[in-house]
């Protein structure tokens, strides 16, 4: 198994210097999405910041555009751009503790991730989003409830990162992250009370997110992950594609409660992506927690599903003229596994299980 191990780090790392040459040639400094937040750097503080610049994200999430608004654009997005893959190679050193597998092999499995490649090229956020996830799920396995909060709240700077880890949370009863994330939820609405100048901000973010949700439903449907968004980009009624997203996460319920907590958040981010109405390739970098729990169990059939990831992944590149993103199958199809094969073995680690992982020194886990 180690020499399995080491051939897939060595496809890493292969197709990981290829997403780089690709995203230097595609970007220029020039990231589309990245146009959105340079511009909202410069709007924050305004009304403007929602009604000009179109940001869709918590308005107070804006402040931290601020600094990269002061620098030309190509420069902003350079910067930006160093930090975002800084996070996401922070999310994989703190995976390696979680799920006891080098920090050599979970940075080479983020940085061959497609997904990562989109976001740097779009100047996406998902980076960030990975690296509050995988904190997440470092501090429910440790039964950190501060760390677990201050996550899952600081996550709220996109809302539906944040709300499957909240019903997680109910699940498990962690009464006191969820104290911090309602704390969380004031300091954000008193941000974005700054950023917008307008203390009835919540009237003209939710007008934005609507209009802007129907052009995008129309101009990028094609690059759709999740069940909902699929379904309707297919010509099905937004009501029921929202509705059958609505009963996959209902139907997931049950069977979260009954497994262990580092299983549970692994795949509570997939449930997510595959439930929500708005998830694209990008935001498929939240599959990586389950590629790397699936990495970290010695299985050859484990690694064959890992490995077959990977390789439909940069599909995403034809879903214009495929109308589809491959991204969606692997998003949607491991929730819908995971729940079939819990279902018919009744086999769950269950909560008492969840023990805590032992926090010793990184550096012991970067041999292969």
């Amino acid at each position: 198994m180690r020499e399995l191990r080491l051939l897939f780090a060595l496809f890493c790392l292969a197709i990981a210097g290829l997403w780089i040459i690709q995203a230097a040639i595609v970007v220029h400094g020039t990231g589309d999405d990245w146009k959105i937040f340079w511009s909202a750097g410069h709007h924050v503080g305004s009304l403007e910041l929602l009604t000009v610049s179109h940001f869709v994200y918590m308005p107070g999430a804006a402040w931290s555009l601020w600094l990269f608004a002061h620098f030309t654009r190509p420069v902003g997005y350079s910067l930006y751009t160093a930090l975002m893959i800084g996070l996401a190679i922070g999310a994989a050193v703190l995976a390696s503790s979680i799920y006891r597998m080098s920090a050599m092999l979970t940075t080479l499995m983020t940085l061959a991730w497609w997904p990562l490649t989109i976001a740097v090229c779009l100047g996406q956020t998902s980076p960030l989003a990975l690296f509050l996830t995988t904190a997440a799920i470092f501090a429910l396995v440790n039964d950190m409830e501060v760390l677990l909060g201050m996550a899952v709240g600081a996550a709220f700077y996109k809302p539906t990162i944040a709300l499957p880890f909240v019903v997680l949370l109910l699940i498990f009863r962690q009464w006191k992250a969820l104290g911090v994330v309602a704390a969380s939820l004031a300091v954000w609405f008193i941000l974005s009370v700054a950023a917008t100048h307008d203390w009835l901000w919540p009237n003209t973010y939710i007008h934005t997110l609507t209009s802007l949700y129907r052009v995008d439903r129309v101009v990028d449907g094609d690059y759709s992950i999740s069940l909902p968004g699929v379904l309707i980009h297919m010509g099905l009624s937004p009501a029921i594609g929202w509705g059958l997203g609505l009963v996959m996460l209902l139907a997931t319920i049950p069977i979260l409660a009954r497994s262990s907590r580092l299983e549970a958040a692994t795949i509570i981010p997939l449930i997510g992506l595959a439930t929500t109405p708005h998830a694209y390739g990008y935001d498929a970098l939240l599959v990586l927690p389950m590629l790397w729990l699936l990495a970290s169990k010695a299985s050859p059939e484990r690694w064959t599903l890992v490995a077959l990831s990977y390789v439909i992944a940069p599909l995403y590149l034809f879903s214009r003229r495929l109308h589809f993103d491959a991204l969606a199958i692997p998003v949607i199809l491991s929730v819908v596994g995971w729940a079939i094969v819990r279902i018919r073995t009744k086999q769950y680690p269950g909560p008492a299980e969840s023990c805590r992982i032992p926090i010793g020194p990184l550096t012991n886990r970067l041999r292969l």
